[in-house]
Parts: structure tokens; sequence; C-alpha cells
């Protein structure tokens, strides 16, 4: 049993070490896309809790942005590690996680942490409470936008009877040699892909995010790198909620 265990963590060695070398531009746009963001509504978060405590300590949507720290690093993990439909999954529970939450929070805006996630426990698994018909519920912007996004990061997770078809004969060799190589687990356009997802991932969330907690975007738009990075990682919700904004400002000083 250990050695076969010994063997298993040998090939995601391998695998994490390939990745590194073959797809090191793929990975790295994950790892900046997650240093160009969180960092910055981290600082903002921080001030906004000093002022407002109880506000943040009783939110489900303050806890999904605990969370994203690793959840962000669990997906950046499973693409260093060939576990692609893994990171997809982990996308999507974020998305899923956050709109539950901010649903929660503005249905319930007097309830204590403990009950909202005691209603949270109750509700999370009914057909009601998934991403596309809360989105639906919610008084936002862009519905048809998340709606798309959502679909396409679902096909990503369940693929179609065709992808199934194309891909079935790879699985049975696999399956028949009961070896799985490092060469196999590594598509760095997978990556690309999760790349792409997580840049989705990051627009929805903190878009809904600023929502919850709206006092945010006075420190974050006056923060000329954390705009820049934005307008870099071309996030169309971040970008529409600080539309005005002057990029160019920090060019011509």
């Amino acid at each position: 049993m250990l050695k076969s265990l010994d063997s298993l963590i040998n090939s995601y060695q391998k695998t994490i070490e390939r990745s590194k070398t073959e797809c090191s531009i793929e990975l790295e746009n994950i790892h900046s896309l997650i240093r160009a963001i969180l960092p910055y509504f981290t600082d903002a978060t921080k001030r906004g809790f000093k002022i407002d405590m109880p506000k943040y300590m009783h939110s489900l949507v303050y806890g999904c942005f605990l969370e994203l720290f690793s959840n962000s690093g669990n997906i950046l993990f499973m693409s260093f590690s060939g576990l692609y439909r893994n990171a997809f999954a982990e996308v999507r529970y974020v998305l899923e996680h956050v709109v539950q939450s901010l649903y929660i929070d503005i249905g319930h805006p007097k309830s204590n942490i403990e009950t909202k996630i005691e209603i949270l426990i109750e509700v999370e698994n009914k057909r009601d409470y998934r991403f596309q018909p809360l989105v639906n519920t919610l008084k936002i912007n862009y519905k048809e936008r998340l709606h798309n996004e959502y679909k396409n990061l679902s096909k990503k997770i369940h693929p179609s009877h065709t992808q199934t078809i194309e891909t079935m004969p790879e699985v049975l060799a696999v399956s028949r040699s009961k070896i799985i190589s490092s060469k196999e687990l590594i598509d760095c356009d997978e990556i690309s892909k999760i790349y792409i997802s997580m840049k989705s991932m990051y627009d929805i969330f903190f878009f809904l995010y600023l929502i919850r907690f709206p006092e945010l975007k006075k420190w974050l738009k006056d923060n000329e790198d954390f705009m820049e990075n934005i307008e870099a990682q071309n996030l169309f919700l971040l970008r529409k909620t600080f539309t005005g904004y002057d990029l160019r400002k920090k060019s011509r000083k």
C-alpha cells in the first residue's frame, strides 16, 4: 500500500516539475492574476473591517472572501498537478458559494452569522438556490453576462457527449496500461483555459463583493496600481464598477 502511495506521489511530483518547465507562462498568468487582485481587496477590506467590524463578522460574503485565498491556492496547485477538471470545479464552487451567501446576506440583514450559516446549510443543495436562479432574484446589473460566464464554465466541468466520445479512447488506453505518465497529464492549453475561467471568477466574485461592501470602492478607486491591474486583466465587471476613473492619470505625472 505504501509503495503504491509513493509511486503516486512520485508521479505528481514529476507532473509538477514538467508543468513548471513546459507551462511556465500559463502558470505564471494564474499566479500574476492572484497577485494583481487579492492584495488590494485585502487592504481595502481591512480598512472597512476596522470601521464596521460587526457588518463583516456577520456576513457570509466576507467568509467567502476569506476562503478565496485557499480557493485560489488550490486552483494554482491543481493546475500544476494536472488536475484540470478539479480546478474548474473549484472555480464554479466559488461562484455558487458567493451568490448563495450574497442572497442570504441581503435577505437576512439583521441575522447573526450563526443563523445565516444554518440557513445556508438548509438551502445550499436545493435547486432554487443554485447560481442561475439566485442571480435572477438579485437586484444587480449584467445578469446576462453572469449567466453566460457560468454556462461556459459549466461546459468545461460537464463535457458534452461529443467531447466524451473523443476522449474515451485515450482514457481506455491509459486504463489498459494502468500507468499515467506525467506527460499525459500535462496540457498547457487547459491551464490557459483555467486562467481565463479564473479571471471570470474574480470578476464576478468581486463585482458581487462590492455590492455587499460598497464602501470599499472609495479606497480601491484611489489606488492607481489596482485600477491599472483590472484594466490590464480586462475584468469587465470591475471596470464597469469603476467607470469614470481616468486610467491615464498616472502616466501624465
